[in-house]
């Protein structure tokens, strides 16, 4: 199968350079795009640099050495200027894929989200070409009561697939619907690390960024009220909040490192005891994203202390240590228990999570699980 992507793929310098570079979606994308490699087919890449509006940012931003070497694609460029970039970004799409479309003779297109550009050059295949266009949603503004913006906007698509679990379940629609949440490379629960920091101390580890979407105010607040003391907290991630900033000048477990590179984050995974996952229940627009995170982590075999929200299926339920509300006071005593767990409750937890990921989450069993629905339910 061929299939062109639109969607980036962007190299370790670009992430550490562009803040509004995604590590996450990167590190996601990655993981798919390289799950259908290994299973035999080919994909082609159609990618803009994500950049805040001029003069804030670039006035024109890209370039090709931004885009990962591993994946054959473009980044299209684009006059950054408040009210006209998206317009700009639509034509410079369109061209490209006219382009993509005539030499590389793709079965069909695939879109990280449903942007605005994505989604006029979707309906532009469909019309132009007649190949199919899904979206891959991984996140959305939340659709109720009516879903009447979605089915406006993506009324054309052949098909659709979610992360979300409650996006998955609820779309009204009658187009073929696929629910893919993540995966990662390999299961590392197994690999024993070279520690270098303080041994006597347990690690929690947070890595993504300070958002709406985590409720920094919150997550400050809960690690504030963490009693056990012996320990160490670190946050990793681009931005900055000042909520953190009080954190770490008033409490001396907390370590803030920044952005790090996906071969340091694997090293701090590692050597981690256990993660955290906020995504509070009472925002609305959680209920049609899924944390990718969530999959990273437990590919590791170590607890997660995270919210519950509707866009997880019930399956994480066995395995995510979810606090009785979003309180601070009910985090934290998660996190306290968490820490006075002994070592065979962590190696029966560690067991039970390498059997179902093993099982279900490499990348490589999603990348199949994908292209199958695609064969059986939009290319038949």
């Amino acid at each position: 199968m061929k299939i062109i992507w639109l969607g980036g793929v962007f190299t370790e310098d670009a992430l550490r350079r562009f803040l509004a570079v995604n590590q996450a979606a990167n590190r996601w994308t990655a993981g798919l795009l390289n799950g259908l490699k290994n299973e035999g087919h080919s994909v082609y890449l159609i990618a803009h640099r994500p950049e805040p509006v001029w003069p804030k940012g670039s006035l024109l931003p890209g370039d090709s050495r931004e885009l990962d070497p591993q994946f054959n694609g473009e980044i299209v460029r684009y006059l950054n200027i408040p009210h006209i970039r998206k317009y700009i970004l639509k034509a410079q799409y369109r061209k490209a894929l006219l382009s993509a479309v005539k030499n590389f003779c793709p079965d069909v297109i695939l879109c990280y989200n449903p942007y605005y550009w994505n989604i006029a050059s979707g309906e532009y295949t469909i019309k132009i070409f007649n190949i199919p266009w899904v979206p891959v949603i991984l996140d959305y503004d939340d659709p109720r009561p009516d879903w009447k913006v979605f089915r406006k906007t993506l009324s054309a698509a052949s098909g659709f697939v979610f992360l979300s679990y409650w996006g998955f379940q609820n779309c009204p629609f009658l187009q073929p619907k696929l629910h893919l949440d993540g995966g990662n490379d390999e299961w590392y629960g197994d690999i024993v690390a070279t520690h270098t920091h303080n041994q006597n101390k347990q690690v929690l580890l947070y890595a993504g960024k300070y958002n709406k979407f985590v409720a920094v105010d919150m997550m400050a607040e809960a690690l504030s009220r963490v009693k056990t003391q012996n320990i160490e907290i670190w946050l990793c991630g681009k931005g900055d909040s000042p909520f953190i900033k009080r954190l770490c000048d008033n409490d001396p477990r907390v370590k803030k490192l920044g952005f790090v590179s996906n071969d340091e984050l694997h090293q701090l995974h590692q050597r981690a005891d256990l993660f955290l996952n906020l995504r509070p229940a009472d925002i609305d627009d959680n209920r049609m994203i899924f944390p990718s995170k969530i999959l990273n982590y437990l590919s590791y075999g170590k607890p997660v202390v995270s919210s519950w929200t509707e866009g997880l299926s019930l399956e994480y339920r066995r395995f995510l240590q979810v606090p009785r509300d979003d309180t601070p006071e009910s985090i934290a005593r998660k996190i306290d228990e968490i820490f006075g767990w002994s070592q065979n409750k962590r190696y029966g937890y560690k067991k039970s999570v390498k059997s179902w990921f093993k099982a279900s989450r490499t990348w490589r069993m999603q990348a199949k699980s994908l292209s199958n629905w695609l064969e059986k339910a939009i290319l038949r």
